[in-house]
């Protein structure tokens, strides 16, 4: 029964709302004349913000935390690392000067070319697409593949010296470039190799022999190795800060992007407050405003309500009318304004978007924020048509007549 009274309340809030449409349409262009630029300032906010933060997260080198200088770590070091939750990538390294390598093309006499080694394997943020480094297939940067003339599939010719005594030695090597790192990975010159290989350039640079390269030496003295460095890579961007701050607590000393991923969330957090503020204003006298004007239009048709009443329509039919009126208003309002924002958007991302990254984009909003601002919107309208609701349940029959006689 109950469920009856209201589908009759909502019936005739229906069709009196059709009935002073001019009214109703002024009421709900009102409302989107609000919501439109909320949408519009929160679609800039999301989508600025959103987009430095891809850009960081597309960007390796984001996620990387650097050893300041040379330290000694064992393998019980490494095993620690690698359980922290902060981790993504992680592989030990040698000493700077024992990780270069002298390079030259295999079939021409060009000059040699001076390279860092980096250890990588399986899983290196910096390779992207290419395939890992195996055995003595090496990746190198894009610098180095054009001061070589090289491209996937050359052949490279690469020499290690050291001295013994007053002695200069030689070793030589040969590699299979297995590809060219992108531009913007690094501007240095660099070649991606193997960590086994890496660890014997340094055993041989120290004197020992490494029989699997035939490079001759003194035999390597077998125990525990110790690393003088590492490569490490946060898991994600909201890692970077918290990984650093638990190896700066073991004493290392780290430098990283936190600076930058900080200076991305304090904007968001501003732009946050600063729309926040603007909706409470905006939304504030929007729905005090609607409120307002569904209490004038309850003082306006007391005679109506009050002949109703006489009628025997029960009270929850009739307080049921201002809050109906006020669902319709606030559900017409956020879909002007979502139409609104659909024409805008296009017209900022494209006047704002720089090239060469044509598809950037500065507005945008998802499915869950419209979802969101629907809600927010029709509770927002319920909650101002309460007072007119109550108002409607007050009044008496004869109080209606006796105001319309009046």
């Amino acid at each position: 029964m109950l469920a009856q009274n209201y589908i009759l309340g909502i019936d005739l809030a229906v069709r009196d709302y059709r009935h002073e449409w001019r009214l109703s349409l002024c009421a709900v262009l009102a409302l989107a004349s609000v919501l439109a630029p909320l949408l519009v300032l929160y679609a800039l906010k999301f989508g600025i913000v959103d987009g430095i933060r891809e850009q960081l997260s597309q960007e390796p080198r984001a996620r990387e935390l650097r050893l300041v200088g040379h330290g000694s770590f064992d393998e019980a070091f490494f095993a620690r690392l690698r359980s922290w939750p902060e981790v993504g990538f992680l592989l030990p390294t040698t000493r700077f000067l024992a990780a270069t390598l002298q390079l030259r093309r295999e079939e021409a006499g060009t000059s040699l070319v001076t390279a860092e080694m980096w250890p990588s394997a399986k899983g290196d943020p910096l390779l992207g697409p290419l395939e890992p480094v195996d055995g003595l297939n090496a990746i190198v940067s894009r610098s180095l593949a054009e001061k070589l003339g090289v491209r996937k599939g050359d052949a490279l010719r690469g020499q290690i010296g050291r001295s013994v005594g007053e002695q200069r030695e030689v070793a030589r090597i040969s590699l299979t470039v297995g590809g060219v790192l992108d531009a913007t990975v690094t501007d240095r010159d660099v070649i991606l190799v193997s960590l086994p290989f890496l660890v014997a350039a340094e055993d041989w640079r120290e004197g020992a022999a490494v029989p699997a390269y035939d490079w001759p030496g003194q035999p390597v003295v077998p125990g525990p190795r110790s690393f003088a460095s590492f490569r490490l890579f946060a898991k994600d961007i909201g890692s970077v800060e918290s990984l650093r701050d638990r190896l700066v607590e073991q004493g290392l000393d780290i430098q990283s992007r936190a600076a930058d991923i900080q200076l991305v969330r304090k904007l968001d957090d501003n732009l946050m407050l600063l729309f926040s503020i603007v909706a409470m204003l905006g939304m504030t006298g929007c729905i005090v405003g609607l409120g307002m004007t569904l209490w004038a239009a309850v003082e306006r048709k007391r005679k109506e309500i009050a002949v109703m009443q006489l009628l025997g329509l029960h009270p929850s039919s009739l307080a049921i009318f201002p809050i109906a009126q006020a669902v319709l208003t606030s559900s017409l309002g956020v879909a002007v304004a979502f139409l609104a924002y659909a024409a805008i958007a296009p017209v900022l991302n494209g006047r704002f978007a720089m090239a060469p990254e044509k598809s950037a984009v500065v507005a945008k909003l998802d499915a869950m924020h419209l979802a969101v601002a629907l809600v927010v919107t029709v509770s927002a309208a319920i909650v101002a048509s309460l007072a007119a609701s109550f108002r409607v349940l007050r009044q008496q029959a004869s109080e209606g007549l006796r105001h319309d006689g009046a």
